[in-house]
């Protein structure tokens, strides 16, 4: 927003959904981009492969393992008698040693994968045992042993299913996202599954691929209509791509409350009577995560009041929630109620005296009411909680120009842009700037590129006054 006709400012933070320091575009938070887990029959345990910032903390419940990944030992189990049979004494050694490496799997897998390593080296035909090797490197956790040999079992048994799905696995934990989606492709050339699609789906949206983990998340869904995670993050990125009621789609029947929140929040967004039947029925719960949740999509929508609404309630049964009481703040000043806006802002810093967004938003707060030292004292609050924060820069910059003084608000706003050439508010103020020190071609350029980067209905019909007229004197100029 232009808070005032000299000023170009960022709007207030609001952290629906966000980790703590970091604003998201939208309340979801990914389920993990969860894998297959790498379950060997209970000897390898759930581990989410998290490529994000902030991972949901939903329990997915079992997870299937891949056709034919079985957990087996060597080709062939030993008994103690089989030691006696007539034999070479080399033989017998490695029969001893595959003997030896049973017994101890389970207590000790990486001795035991030492020993079958020893059985291959002296008998290189039994290649089957590579995969036994693999699994046991992976229990120990010695993942690049454990690579090395899936590598040497996929040499002679490169169609085995479970262990390409394995290694593209591993390949995702080393961020070889790439490497692991050959793999996958393979995989799936095999035998598709459910399984394998959902993790080639994680493999494109960790590289920044969304229309292939679009695809790749809607095979998984045609193959296993209750694959929550599938449905989790297809609707996530549908969202992301403006496909709002495909996303509401998606999440009908997914059988979990997350679901049903995010649903809500969606047709909130949309507006319309829908919105309005889900305000009614949210308006009585009891959850202060759903409250927050659907607040989120009326705040979206403009529909500040809802939201609102909704935030007071969700306070009342988490009251010491620092993320519900900012946001009802924010709401707040955004309603014109400055005092509440205050008094929760003023909570959030009693809970976090770190809370940076809260001293961003105590600042604009404070400039509304023109006290201007305690704005300031409030944006520098801000840079000691999140430094380099360009709204606090900015609005730094911006009152420097307030009280006349171009030269160091035009070296924050140049600092601001090095960091990010595409901060517009920057631009619009680094132009103001400029003419206070009647440079008017630089601030025609700057005011340019503010337009540039901001859509047309943002854009303030003075600075289009004001690049009217600076264009008519360059051409008087010339």
């Amino acid at each position: 927003m232009i808070a005032r006709k000299e000023l170009s400012e960022p709007s207030m933070e609001i952290v629906f959904g966000s980790s703590r320091d970091k604003k998201a575009k939208t309340p979801w938070r990914l389920l993990g981009l969860a894998s297959l887990g790498l379950v060997l029959v209970g000897l390898y345990g759930w581990d989410e492969l998290s490529h994000t910032a902030v991972v949901e903390p939903v329990s997915t419940g079992e997870v299937s393992l891949l056709a034919g990944s079985e957990m087996v030992s060597p080709a062939l189990y030993l008994q103690e008698e089989e030691l006696s049979i007539d034999s070479s004494g080399e033989e017998k050694e490695v029969l001893s040693w595959i003997l030896t490496a049973q017994k101890i799997e389970k207590s000790d897998p990486s001795h035991a994968a030492d020993l079958y390593s020893r059985v291959v080296e002296f008998q290189p035909d039994r290649v089957q045992i590579w995969k036994t090797i693999g699994h046991l490197r992976l229990q120990s956790g010695e993942e690049g042993l454990a690579k090395q040999a899936y590598q040497a079992y996929l040499h002679e048994f490169p169609r085995d299913v479970s262990v390409l799905g394995l290694m593209a696995e591993l390949e995702i934990r080393s961020g070889r996202e790439e490497e692991a989606s050959r793999l996958l492709g393979r995989a799936l050339q095999e035998s598709p599954s459910a399984g394998l699609w959902f993790l080639l789906g994680n493999c494109h949206l960790a590289r920044g691929k969304e229309p292939e983990a679009i695809k790749a998340y809607r095979e998984t869904i045609q193959l296993d209509s209750k694959h929550a995670e599938a449905r989790y993050h297809l609707a996530h990125l549908l969202e992301e791509n403006g496909q709002v009621r495909e996303a509401i789609t998606i999440l009908e029947g997914g059988g979990r409350a997350l679901f049903r929140h995010h649903q809500d929040r969606l047709v909130a967004q949309t507006g319309g009577l829908p919105a309005e039947q889900v305000f009614q029925r949210i308006s009585l719960s009891t959850d202060a995560l759903q409250l927050a949740t659907v607040a989120s999509g009326f705040h979206s929508s403009g529909a500040f009041e809802e939201a609102k609404a909704l935030l007071d309630r969700a306070v009342t049964f988490r009251p010491d929630a620092i993320d519900l009481r900012h946001n009802r703040g924010t709401l707040a000043f955004e309603l014109g109620e400055w005092e509440v806006a205050r008094e929760e802002y003023l909570a959030v810093l009693k809970m976090d005296s770190t809370h940076g967004e809260t001293h961003f938003n105590m600042g604009i707060l404070h400039e509304r009411e023109e006290r201007l030292e305690k704005a300031l004292a409030s944006y520098e609050a801000t840079l000691q909680c999140i430094p380099n924060h360009t709204g606090a820069m900015n609005n730094i910059g911006a009152l420097y120009l307030r009280v006349g003084r171009p030269a160091p608000a035009r070296m924050l706003f140049s600092k601001i842009l090095t960091k990010d050439p595409a901060y517009a508010h920057a631009y619009v103020n680094i132009a103001w700037a400029d003419l206070m020190e009647g440079r008017e071609e630089e601030a025609l350029t700057s005011l340019r590129k503010y337009v540039s980067l901001v859509s047309p209905d943002q854009v303030e019909p003075e600075v289009v006054g004001k690049i009217s007229l600076l264009e008519k004197k360059v051409l008087e100029k010339e």
